[in-house]
């Protein structure tokens, strides 16, 4: 029997089906320094977050602190996406099916987070979340006390910002004894900072919120106590400037010695002469 020779689609064929495993062989051993520059990208990225993650909050600006936040976690989850997923080699309806989660967990979150960071509202209150922080035991006629127990950990027993867990802070809470600290202060912001925290008064993020510890009679008497911390105001005494020294006077001249005789007597008929002269005798 002859062998018929193969034709040109069979031997197309042929060729296509070798040169595919080389081609599968040349994408599944890929150069492996490949993978270390890309770990090295990400590990240099993830540390420029982790700076970014500190600095953004100690800014205190709200908005900051928000899209340092929301940032950081649409960055992150693109490293992994990116580099550790490998979703491009995924049929296309996984990354579909992964944007619409996306994009319903972020309805959640808008529609819900409002009723879980917040613990009242205009038609509602979140009595659980209130009963999460007990009540602060303390008398309005004892403002010392209700100090010591709400406000010394942090502020420090004599109101100098130097309380046991000021140092863990991050920005360390402010002085009641420094004058600057009630330049510009008054004793509305104050009760407003106390009941709603130091974020609805523009304040430091740390300071919270203790309306739902403290009754207003106890917010007023502590915040009368913290205005007996407040140094007196400088008092400025103006005072008279001293006398210049008078100046050293000079010493009398000494007093002429009198004339000679025979000059006196010349001296005077001169005078008489003039005088004659002058009256035309």
């Amino acid at each position: 029997m002859t062998e018929r020779e193969p034709s040109p689609s069979q031997d197309s064929t042929a060729t296509s089906a070798g040169a595919a495993p080389s081609a599968h062989g040349t994408h599944a051993h890929d150069d492996p320094r490949a993978h270390e520059r890309h770990y090295v990208r990400v590990w240099a990225a993830l540390c420029v977050l982790l700076v970014v993650s500190v600095v953004g909050p100690m800014l205190e600006i709200p908005i900051v602190t928000l899209l340092t936040a929301f940032g950081i976690a649409v960055v992150k989850a693109y490293l992994v996406v990116r580099f550790f997923m490998h979703l491009p080699l995924e049929p296309k309806y996984v990354a579909y099916l992964g944007g619409v989660a996306l994009f319903f967990m972020g309805l959640l979150f808008f529609f819900v987070a409002p009723d879980v960071l917040k613990h009242s509202g205009r038609m509602w209150s979140n009595v659980a979340a209130q009963s999460t922080r007990p009540a602060v035991e303390g008398d309005a006629s004892d403002p010392a006390g209700l100090y010591a127990a709400a406000c010394a950990s942090c502020h420090g027993a004599e109101g100098r910002g130097d309380g046991e867990r000021a140092p863990g802070l991050v920005v360390r809470p402010p002085s009641f004894r420094d004058p600057e600290f009630w330049a510009t202060r008054d004793r509305e912001r104050l009760v407003r900072v106390i009941r709603d925290g130091g974020k609805a008064a523009g304040g430091q993020l740390t300071m919270p919120a203790f309306g739902s510890q403290l009754s207003a009679e106890q917010i007023d008497a502590l915040v009368s106590h913290l205005e007996s911390m407040r140094p007196p105001p400088r008092r400025v005494t103006l005072q008279a400037p001293a006398p210049s020294p008078a100046a050293p006077r000079a010493a009398p001249l000494p007093p002429e010695p009198p004339a000679p005789p025979a000059l006196a007597e010349e001296n005077r008929a001169r005078r008489v002469g003039f005088i004659e002269r002058r009256l035309g005798l």
